[in-house]
C-alpha cells in the first residue's frame, strides 16, 4: 500500500469511527494525516470535517 492509500484508509477510517475515538487521536497523529494532504484540499477539508465533529461531539454538542 503506498503513503498516499494508506493515509486515504486512515482518513476513511475516521470518517465511520465514533467521535468519541478520534477526540483521542493525538494531535502528532492528525499532523501527520494534515502533512500528508497538504495538496490534497479535498481530503483534508473531509478530514477537517472529521476533527470538527470530534470536537463538537467532546463538548456535547455532538450530530
Amino acid at each position: 500500500m503506498t503513503d498516499l492509500q494508506d493515509v486515504n484508509a486512515k482518513i476513511a477510517a475516521l470518517e465511520t469511527k465514533d467521535p468519541s475515538d478520534t477526540i483521542r487521536m493525538t494531535v502528532k497523529e492528525l499532523l501527520l494525516l494534515l502533512r500528508a494532504y497538504r495538496c490534497e484540499v479535498a481530503r483534508a477539508d473531509a478530514l477537517a470535517a472529521v476533527i470538527k465533529k470530534a470536537i463538537l461531539h467532546d463538548q456535547g454538542g455532538g450530530e
